[in-house]
């Protein structure tokens, strides 16, 4: 998942072209090792990005499980206050009959008499559930109280284990980042020319994967991601995109020609959408700027770079990417395992 395709196909042309150089026995190939190292450093920020996710779902649904809880509360402490008062106007009731009498006048009249009889019989049941309800609803509030302080402290427990395991995705990233360097220098060192037609600029950006494919990785850099599609996030939303976790500032590239638009705003933060000429809409979210203005570019050229801003921000760098088919969000997620 780092760098792109062209890279690593590059990077194979010049590594057979130097064992043919130097045979075995000469001595182990500098650039082979720097392509072994950017490959175990890309396993080790896939599998740091998947426990970040895995914490941050955690964290995001506690969140809406508490949320519901302390709303339930709530009502539960209104509804209580008017069981209080039915059941304080029931004792009252009661005192007063027991030492004085009872509160309806009694009537000489049999029918007047029945009917003081009835109208009391209602009364006394419907104390009597409200003595009950309050009782009952009394027990459920201290459960859930007690569940409450438990979430909020498995909440607390997530929010420590998700910065665990932010630094740890951080440092396998820079990591990444160290060995990805290495191994552009030494391309670069070894295939100048090349290097240098992928590239080359424009007046609109730079284009550093020319592409030629129909789908290129839209984060030419370090990279990590997991397969997060559909997991919870705050406000009972599912996510509906991959997160590619990346340096800030890393390039973010179109991943096929089309028609760039602004697409910054909400929770997004800033934001691009690149409306493609296969017919597929992509957006790029969380950035920390847009590249050139609004316009027509070609796969491969910088449209942003890598950031946390929108409902990201506090959180580790890394672009939100969506692909819309006929206005329907799809996982992008099989696509990038491919191309990235």
């Amino acid at each position: 998942m780092l760098g792109s395709r062209p890279l690593r196909c590059l990077a194979g042309a010049i590594a057979l072209a130097s064992t043919l150089a130097h045979p075995a026995g000469a001595g182990a190939d500098p650039l082979a090792q720097a392509r072994a190292r950017v490959e175990s450093a890309r396993t080790a920020a896939n599998a740091a990005a998947a426990r970040y996710s895995e914490a941050l779902t955690r964290y995001e649904a506690l969140g809406d499980e508490i949320a519901e809880l302390e709303h339930w509360v709530e009502a539960g402490d209104a509804r209580a206050v008017e069981l209080r008062i039915v059941a304080r106007e029931r004792a009252v009731r009661a005192y007063v009959h027991g030492q004085r009498g009872s509160i309806v006048p009694v009537s000489a009249d049999l029918h007047d008499e029945l009917l003081r009889e009835e109208l009391l019989d209602r009364v006394n049941q419907h104390d009597r559930q409200a003595v009950a309800q309050l009782g009952a609803l009394t027990a459920d509030l201290r459960d859930r109280r007690e569940l409450l302080a438990v979430q909020r402290g498995e909440r607390a427990a997530a929010l420590d284990r998700m910065q665990v395991e932010r630094e740890a995705l951080d440092a396998r990233l820079a990591e990444a980042q160290r060995a990805h360097r290495d191994l552009e220098a030494r391309l670069q060192r070894e295939a100048a020319a090349r290097a240098a037609a992928s590239r080359r600029s424009s007046a609109s950006g730079q284009v550093v994967n020319p592409g030629g494919g129909p789908f290129v990785c839209p984060i030419q850099g370090p990279l990590a991601f997991t397969n997060d599609w559909g997991r919870p996030r705050s406000g009972g939303r599912r996510h509906r995109g991959t997160d590619l976790m990346s340096p800030a500032g890393t390039s973010n590239v179109a991943v096929v020609s089309g028609t760039m638009t602004d697409g910054s705003g909400g929770l997004g933060g800033i934001a691009v959408y690149l409306h493609g000429d296969d017919g597929v809409a992509y957006y790029y979210a969380h950035l920390s700027g847009i590249v050139g203005p609004p316009r027509r570019v070609v796969q491969g050229e910088v449209i942003g770079r890598t950031g946390n801003t929108g409902n990201a921000r506090g959180g580790p760098p890394h672009t939100h990417f969506e692909m819309r088919v006929g206005g329907r969000s799809v996982n992008p997620y099989p696509t990038l395992a491919r191309h990235c």
